[in-house]
């Protein structure tokens, strides 16, 4: 397992019980799966806004854009308080912390959010 990890078996054996079973719950495929399958739910969302924009439709968008938001915060936060100087070592961890700062300021309700879209779509 630690092979996979990338990670050496001495590095596991130096963390807390509870560390180590994140560590290793962070880096299994349901975990994984999960935030693919909410990331492309989130394109989907991203993707959708249009112009003219039915009232309904904008909703559901918001709505599950929030939500979307709210699981990569939540993913971020798990990874770098289970990861920490590690999480900061892997580019794509940065780009993806990146992207999740970038998306804050669509929990503001008539935030500036409308420039951003176009970018976390990429």
């Amino acid at each position: 397992f630690a092979k996979v990890m990338g990670l050496k078996p001495r590095y596991l054996r130096n963390l807390s019980p509870t560390r180590r079973a994140w560590m290793i719950r962070i880096h299994q495929r349901p975990f994984q799966l999960f935030f693919l399958i909410l990331t492309v739910i989130n394109v989907a969302v991203l993707a959708a806004d249009h112009y003219p924009d039915d009232k309904t439709l904008s909703v559901i968008i918001e709505w599950t854009n929030f939500g979307c938001t709210i699981g990569f915060i939540i993913e971020a936060t798990i990874k770098i308080s289970v990861m920490r100087k590690m999480y900061f070592r892997d580019n794509y961890n940065n780009f993806d912390l990146t992207l999740v700062a970038m998306s804050i300021p669509d929990l503001i309700p008539n935030g500036p959010n409308q420039k951003m879209n176009a970018l976390r779509i990429f």
